[in-house]
């Protein structure tokens, strides 16, 4: 389950030309929008635990369950509000099983203090995958890894709380290239 501890630095809300993608269930632009996507997702979710009934074979497989891998992705999770992330908190250790998959970002500044609060501090028992853009040793060790003021769109990819190396993040910016006459002769 990646998580990323820092955003890039791109302007707020760059990612709303995709909030009409067919593959998002839902966006939630504001507090009270987030709130009850979140509250939705975590019903769904709850369908999908095991019970008593579930045998080994089945756990393995995954199959007791039907439906798509859910995608959860926070961005500005400072402005989430931990109250609003809550839903999920019983969920986030059974999220292999139930396909939970939770992408977080967040601000650098006091990432430290927030990996204390509840919904972080689920996250990072579950040894996720992490990104750690650039930052000051001032934080304290992240994930295992102490920050480093790094060059934008480079970070440090951390798995199990063990610094794997450094990463470099792209943007994806799509040129609309119109594509050329085809001849009748083609074949």
């Amino acid at each position: 389950m990646p998580i990323t501890v820092e955003r890039l630095s791109l302007p707020r809300r760059t990612h709303l030309r995709h909030a009409d993608h067919p593959m998002v269930a839902v966006y939630g632009g504001s507090t009270d929008a987030a709130k009850a996507a979140l509250a939705d997702t975590a019903t769904t979710l709850t369908g999908r635990l095991p019970g008593p009934e579930i045998t080994a074979e089945q756990l393995a497989a995954r199959n007791w369950w039907t439906g798509p891998d859910i995608y959860v992705v926070v961005d500005d999770l400072e402005l989430v509000g931990e109250e609003n992330l809550r839903p999920l908190l019983p969920l986030i250790p059974h999220a292999h099983d139930i396909g939970l998959h939770i992408i977080a970002a967040r601000k650098f500044g006091g990432t430290g203090r927030a990996l204390l609060a509840p919904f972080l501090s689920a996250l990072k028992d579950q040894l996720p995958d992490v990104v750690l853009f650039s930052g000051t040793k001032d934080e304290g060790a992240l994930f295992g890894v102490r920050p480093l003021p790094l060059r934008s769109g480079r970070g440090i990819f951390v798995r199990d709380n063990e610094q794997i190396g450094p990463i470099h993040i792209a943007e994806n910016t799509l040129i609309d290239v119109p594509s050329a006459p085809q001849s009748e002769e083609t074949p």
